[in-house]
């Protein structure tokens, strides 16, 4: 499934938004220091790897069990229509629910789900993992940037080379999972495959627990963003 962007990012702050350009090096060096900047960008590889791995081996699991394409894409249009629909709810909630321990536990709640996966890879088990992910995908993807936008404050970093940064992690992952996906299943297995998909997102969502700070850094309000994959 194609990423793509379905809500434009907007942050609010007492003080006025910051999107001074920087170098990414520069940026990197600044940022690694603020477990806030780095929780986003945990976030940020989670949802890319774990959305390119996905996209390919759910289909090919139901390809293996007989679903058709037009199936296929059914499971897949009703998942992301879940997806929309639990953004729109996270965006409701503002800057409230901006913390690194609530993507925590999105992230251990989603490895849960792909659990099923690895105990069965009948259709059955694929399609309700694909349903069931859905609210726990959108929150982590509905996060991430207004994590790393309270990160750069904290860490005195313009918005905008945060932001940037991101989109980077983002397509990094979102372009390289799908390719060790594959091949994991090629030469491995399918269960395998997920197993490391499973494994990857477990470590992600505990660090981030490990990782939390103040509660008070979700204060401010913020109009989140989505990206779908």
């Amino acid at each position: 499934m194609a990423a793509r962007a379905t809500v434009g990012l907007r942050v609010w702050s007492t003080e006025g938004g910051s999107y001074g350009h920087e170098p990414l090096f520069a940026t990197l060096r600044k940022a690694r220091g603020d477990r806030v900047v780095l929780g986003a960008l945990v976030v940020m590889v989670a949802v890319g790897a774990t959305g390119g791995g996905v996209n390919v081996l759910v289909p090919l699991g139901l390809k293996a069990d007989g679903f058709s394409a037009g199936e296929t894409g059914i499971v897949f249009t009703g998942a992301s229509t879940l997806f929309v629909a639990a953004s729109v709810v996270v965006n409701r909630l503002g800057g409230r629910g901006v913390s690194l321990r609530v993507a925590g536990l999105a992230a251990l709640l989603y490895a849960g789900t792909m659990g099923l996966t690895v105990v069965s890879l009948a259709s059955a088990a694929l399609v309700t993992f694909a349903i069931l992910r859905a609210p726990l995908w959108a929150t982590l993807s509905t996060l991430a940037y207004p994590l790393g936008a309270l990160g750069a404050k904290r860490a005195g970093l313009g918005a905008g080379a945060i932001m940037g940064v991101l989109n980077f992690a983002w397509g990094a992952a979102g372009s390289l999972s799908p390719l060790l996906a594959g091949g994991i299943a090629q030469t491995a297995g399918l269960r395998t495959a997920f197993v490391v998909l499973l494994a990857g997102l477990a470590a992600a969502g505990v660090w981030l627990l490990g990782a939390d700070v103040a509660p008070e850094i979700g204060a401010e309000p913020v109009a989140v963003a989505e990206m779908d994959g």
